[in-house]
């Protein structure tokens, strides 16, 4: 159901018009290379969130508002000026 858009669908149902769209089956070369981008994005984001726990346990726990980063920024600032 999800291969086939509902206008194609529909455009099917009317007698004298047209078939249904059917998509042909994936090859297994085409499968294999999709498994394997999906598996590389799910490594990167597994190393992202790796780096993120590494660096703050409570801040991967919940993100920082935009008030709490805002001053962090500036308190940063502050102790780099004055060394």
């Amino acid at each position: 159901m999800a291969d086939e858009s509902i206008i194609d669908k529909a455009i099917g149902l009317i007698p004298g018009v047209g078939t249904t769209k059917r998509r042909k089956p994936a090859s297994p070369r085409a499968q294999l290379l999709a498994l394997q981008r999906n598996l590389a994005k799910l490594v990167r984001d597994v190393d992202r969130l790796g780096k993120l726990l590494a660096r703050s346990p409570s801040a991967a726990a919940k993100p920082a508002t935009p008030d709490k980063q805002r001053a962090r920024r500036r308190k940063a600032k502050s102790t780099r000026s004055r060394v």
